[in-house]
């Protein structure tokens, strides 16, 4: 299931982003209908919300819907990024967590549409998934399924590839209370998964911290280059 969920975080990303190293090898609904169908999948929805520039695609197989959030590609990206101050969230004990503003928004932007799309397929689990900013915003929308939108009377399960803390612990509580496995791999010299970190310990809001399993890999890159999501492809293909 690694190398599934791996394998759909990367065809999510515009080959424009990493060409010839096989990091990205779609872009938009056709491509990824295509690319989807080459894995022996069915494509259900792409979705491209302009205002905060996110992506996903939804894609199933029997008894499982997948929905793979695209990461980082672009300035507006990198805004939401960057909006890491922490905003309330009511989970689903009526807990109030902090999480993260940017991601917020971005989950917010596109959760009515995925969750109308769910419950016509009331009879499958979901595994949300995504590298980077995508992984933040898959667990995110995996809390909000069943606080805001009620659809969480099934197994919700995360697997993300290098992502940012999404919030602090009440927020990290409450993914873990989900019906389903949450996964966080991380290659150990990628710098993205400390992030955000100073703005964390500078303020007397609750801390960042991260949420689900750990899997570290190791990876004789350190910096940026650890971080690209063509590495953690042929990693969990290894695993598979």
């Amino acid at each position: 299931m690694i190398f599934r969920a791996a394998q759909l975080s990367t065809l999510v990303y515009p080959a424009a982003v990493a060409h010839g190293e096989a990091e990205c090898i779609a872009h938009d609904r056709d491509a990824v209908a295509h690319g989807a169908r080459a894995l022996g999948m069915d494509f259900l929805a792409w979705h491209d919300d302009a205002g905060t520039d996110t992506e996903f695609a939804m894609i199933c197989e029997p008894g499982k819907t997948w929905i793979a959030v695209r990461g980082t590609t672009s300035l507006r990206d990198v805004y939401t990024d960057i909006r890491a101050t922490r905003r309330k969230f009511t989970v689903a004990d009526g807990d109030k967590a902090r999480i993260h503003a940017g991601g917020y928004s971005c989950a917010m932007s596109v959760a009515g549409t995925i969750a109308t799309q769910l419950r016509a397929r009331p009879w499958d689990d979901v595994i949300f998934t995504g590298h980077s900013l995508g992984g933040m915003i898959a667990q995110i929308l995996a809390v909000m399924m069943p606080t805001r939108y009620g659809v969480g009377d099934r197994k919700i399960s995360t697997i993300t590839f290098g992502q940012p803390r999404a919030g602090c612990r009440r927020f990290a509580r409450a993914l873990r209370a989900l019906d389903g496995a949450h996964v966080r791999a991380y290659h150990r010299g990628d710098p993205v998964p400390w992030l955000p970190g100073a703005l964390s310990r500078l303020t007397p809001w609750p801390r960042y911290v991260h949420a689900g399993e750990p899997m570290a890999w190791p990876c004789s890159r350190v910096g940026i280059a650890a971080h690209k999501m063509a590495g953690y492809l042929a990693d969990a293909a290894e695993i598979r």
